[in-house]
């Protein structure tokens, strides 16, 4: 066996949860709940500051005026986007910190890099 071969074989692979569904069909688990709350936190903040931002820059717009009659008027609107905002950069920081000091995953992210080299 090569070192390479050796290296990969003493490498712990990734589990996957796999259990027994209703219908005796197997499923698999691909993302942890950690993850699925992660991202769920990332597109809703995306299109909460989509919606809200777009509004406010074609405010002249009958569509945005009334999303932000919707939202509760400007001020509203700001609150609404910058708790959003918020959002966002609380799940990345969260993230980029989950990376790092979370061994497994600090594993698969050095794997990945090594692969870019």
């Amino acid at each position: 066996m090569s070192a390479k071969e050796n290296d990969a074989a003493n490498k712990k692979m990734p589990t996957v949860a796999v259990a027994e569904g209703l219908s005796g069909v197997t499923e698999v688990t691909r993302f942890s709940s950690n993850f699925r709350i992660q991202h769920i936190i990332l597109f809703t903040s995306l299109i909460v500051l989509s919606a809200t931002g777009l509004s406010l820059m074609f405010h002249d717009n009958w569509l945005a005026a009334l999303i932000i009659r919707l939202e509760g008027g400007v001020e509203m609107r700001g609150t609404i986007h910058r708790l959003a905002a918020a959002a966002l950069y609380g799940v990345s920081i969260y993230h980029v910190l989950y990376v790092i000091f979370t061994e497994s995953r600090h594993r698969e992210f050095m794997s990945c890099r090594s692969r870019m080299v």
